[in-house]
């Protein structure tokens, strides 16, 4: 005997407020008596603490958040005969009363998480329930699109932070500059821009863009906050030419990326990183914070 749940999409991706379709396939080979099949959808937010911030909250628990469960009952007790059987389901996606859905996301401190589970249930003393599970991608489309706010930059010795007054005059003189065409940004359009060595008397080793997640863990008024890395592009390899504009191109990767959200237990942020690696071994690196949406 065989139990499995599939979706309609190949891609299990459905926005919230859509109705999720999908099938329930059982396979048997002799009389199969159940007590009943039921469906249940289940979406919830799961943080966690790093080693490091794991004192902040001494000893509170964080539970994981639900914010979207459906229970559908799918058959009554019956009996299933020999053979392969196909029963459709539907449901909406929509949160539980007093909550609000949140992009599915495979964070490090932050996940958010849909499921879609069947149970077979059986009764007897030696037999056992049946039991299958996929994962529901769930995206939250932004109604309203905001401009796009380009952001044209430059970085010179005297922008760095953390570096004492008295060293800056041991920084070789450089100026570089450059262009993120949106500081909001789609999920679904590629991340563009250009960056340009102006000048440097060092020679240069690399060019980089970073994309970062900023994630934010809130309980009894306290709260930790990690940055870990998602990407890192190599957009310029060597001493790159002087006063040529370099193209920065990065397409964000799924299920790491999700639409910048802000809860009262929780927030997801990203920022982008641009970074000059000098030959010397030491680099200069300017932050510009994002916000990330879903057109």
């Amino acid at each position: 005997m065989d139990l499995s749940v599939k979706l309609s999409r190949v891609d299990h991706t459905f926005s919230a407020g859509e109705k999720c379709a999908g099938r329930i396939i059982v396979k048997t080979r002799s009389r199969l008596a159940h007590s009943g099949l039921m469906l249940v959808a289940h979406g919830e937010v799961q943080p966690q603490l790093s080693a490091r911030n794991a004192g902040i909250f001494g000893a509170s628990q964080l539970n994981p958040t639900p914010i979207l469960h459906t229970e559908l009952p799918i058959l009554d007790a019956d009996v299933f005969e020999p053979g392969e059987y196909e029963l459709p389901f539907e449901f909406p996606i929509e949160p539980i009363p007093g909550e609000t859905l949140a992009e599915t996301y495979h964070g490090v401190y932050v996940n958010v998480q849909y499921t879609v589970s069947v149970e077979l249930k059986r009764s007897g003393m030696f037999v056992r329930s049946l039991a299958a599970q996929c994962p529901l991608v769930v995206h939250t489309p932004t109604e309203a699109k905001p401009d796009p706010e380009p952001n044209d930059f430059e970085i010179l010795p005297e922008s760095l932070k953390n570096v004492r007054a008295e060293r800056l005059s041991a920084i070789p003189p450089f100026r570089v500059t450059g262009r993120l065409e949106q500081t909001n940004a789609s999920l679904t359009t590629p991340f563009v821009g250009h960056i340009t060595v102006e000048e440097s008397t060092e020679r240069i080793r690399s060019l980089e863009l970073q994309l970062v997640r900023v994630e934010t863990v809130r309980n009894e008024g306290r709260e930790a906050r990690e940055r870990t890395e998602i990407q890192n592009l190599q957009v310029g390899e060597g001493d790159v030419a002087r006063g040529m504009p370099v193209p920065l191109y990065a397409v964000l990767p799924r299920l790491f990326t999700a639409p910048t959200v802000h809860r009262s237990l929780f927030s997801i942020e990203f920022e982008v990183n641009v970074i000059v690696r000098f030959e010397r071994h030491y680099l200069s690196t300017l932050n510009i914070p994002i916000t990330l949406y879903r057109g």
